[in-house]
Order: structure tokens, then sequence, then C-alpha cells
């Protein structure tokens, strides 16, 4: 795997975030919605269908993908209280959309109602994780209300529509990765018994 990146394994919302801030075996954790999304783009009148992909903070700085304009999401852009949401546009969307604009940078997207800051362009050739599947445009794990509709989706814990991936810390292998998340998987057992396990 040229990207480091360790394979996906399905998750809910709330563990994802335990093993995410628990793990030590792994320089990080994305996670991304494995389900294509649509959204409506209130534009200019018309309400064209396009379509998006939601992503942790740290998804395209752990994948080291760099914006072709603009910035790429933090931490801090997944926070569910975040005033101001944003999204990182693909290359084909912003160029046929925007005719390339480098002034696309700072504004104002109205997707599903919300209006979304545009922050980022994503590399030409860079496309998300998943063969076949080509968002328009990335937004936070934190916005997927504004998207599904569905005010249980951040909580439920049966409910494993996320596709977690990690990069090893240097110096550590796959079994003791391994290890970890057993014993981190057992520890999520014990503080929720009622849950199902996404390990199983």
């Amino acid at each position: 795997n040229t990207t480091g990146i360790q394979s996906n394994v399905p998750f809910d919302y709330p563990d994802y975030f335990y093993y995410r801030d628990h793990t030590r075996s792994f320089d990080g954790l994305l996670a991304f919605d494995g389900d294509p999304l649509e959204a409506i783009w209130n534009r200019e009148g018309t309400g064209p269908t396009i379509h998006e992909q939601l992503v942790s903070g740290n998804f395209f700085s752990l994948l080291g993908v760099r914006t072709d304009l603009g910035r790429a999401f933090t931490p801090s852009d997944d926070q569910p209280d975040s005033s101001r949401p944003v999204i990182v546009l693909s290359q084909a969307f912003w160029k046929l959309q925007f005719g390339a604009d480098p002034g696309v940078v700072g504004r104002t997207l109205v997707l599903n109602g919300t209006a979304f800051t545009v922050i980022g362009v994503a590399p030409r050739d860079f496309a998300g994780l998943l063969i076949g599947m080509e968002p328009d445009f990335w937004a936070p794990l934190a916005t997927q209300e504004i998207f599904t509709r569905d005010k249980t989706r951040s909580t439920d814990r049966n409910g494993f529509w996320l596709i977690v991936s990690g990069r090893l810390r240097r110096g550590v292998s796959q079994k003791q990765a391994q290890a970890e998340l057993t014993l981190i998987g057992r520890q999520v057992d014990q503080l929720h018994p009622d849950a199902l396990n996404h390990m199983d």
C-alpha cells in the first residue's frame, strides 16, 4: 500500500472517535462515509443535485493530499457546533461549474438550504479512496445531519456507516496494531455492553 493507509473497517460514529483517541499504534485514524450522498445545490433559482462524501477532519492530511487551491479540512472544521460549515471541491466539479476560477475559495454554496464556504479544491488526480466514486465535493462528518436528515446517525452505536482507515506508526507491526485494536474493542464492549460490536 503506497499510501501507508491500512485496510478499511466499518465503524459507527461514536466508536470511531473512541478508537481514534485511544490508539497509539497509528499516526491517525481517518473516517469517511462509504455511501455516496446527494445534495441540492440552491443555485440561482435552480436546484441541481450534486454528489458529496462526508469525511473526518484529518482525512486529507493523513492521506498526505494537498489542495491545489486553498486548504483542506482540519479537525476544528469537523465539530458539531461549527457555526461556519465548509467544503472542499473536487477538481472536476471546480472546472465544470466554476470554469477553474481561482476566486472560488471563499465563495458560499447553499447546499440543502445551508450556506457552506468553499475552503479548497482537491488536486486533479484525487477522487477519494473508493473506486468508482468521484464526489463533487467533500464535507466534514459533523455536517452529516444537513445531508442525511438523520438525527440519530451521530449517536447510534449499531449503525456502521463509516469506513475507517489508519496509517501505522513507524516501528509498529500489523500484529501489534491488531492486538491494540482488540484491546480497545474490549474496552468499548465494557463501556457499552448493549451495542453491537463492529469487529464481529
